[in-house]
């Protein structure tokens, strides 16, 4: 996570001074021994014998596709997600999505995990979904704050069921 005090040039015509700013993983990465690995293996081989010995090559392709899969996934680190908050503008994604502070009605903050939690915020338009953004512990006090003062009022947002699957399964 960093905090910058910066100005940050949103595109040829916008420049807005950076209040805070942070950067934060899409999800919490967890390294994988070299036993998840063989044990992966061991079960792809053993269904693959079995699918053969069945006579079923469409399973030994699809044992072939979900254990490819999730090795590949296993190896992947997650993606880090940036966020500012400047004087005029909340900036999404290394500063290709902006929405002004009068965009947005009002926010609600959330547990997320152990280190971090989530806030959520709500747009005028009851057409659009709430964005969501992961902020650490530490700085929920400075960006709830910076959000008050811009004049967004902290009140509960109802959690879609589709964020209360990924929440539970980690995703």
């Amino acid at each position: 996570m960093e905090n910058k005090d910066t100005q940050v040039k949103l595109d040829e015509n916008q420049e807005a001074s950076s209040l805070f700013s942070w950067s934060i993983p899409s999800h919490e990465h967890q390294e994988r021994s070299f036993g998840f690995f063989v044990w992966i293996i061991s079960v792809m081989v053993i269904l693959l014998l079995f699918s053969v010995w069945q006579k079923n090559f469409l399973f030994g392709i699809f044992i072939l596709m979900a254990s490819g899969t999730v090795l590949f996934l296993s190896l992947q680190h997650p993606e880090t997600h940036e966020f500012a908050l400047t004087d005029k503008f909340i900036v999404f994604g290394n500063y290709q999505d902006t929405h002004t502070y009068s965009e947005f009605s009002h926010f609600d903050v959330q547990e997320f995990s152990d280190i971090d939690t989530e806030i959520f915020l709500a747009f005028k338009d009851k057409k659009r979904a709430p964005i969501h953004m992961r902020i650490y512990r530490g700085d929920e006090q400075k960006i709830v704050a910076i959000l008050k003062e811009k004049k967004l009022v902290e009140k509960e947002i109802d959690v879609s069921l589709f964020e209360s699957i990924s929440k539970l399964l980690g995703v």
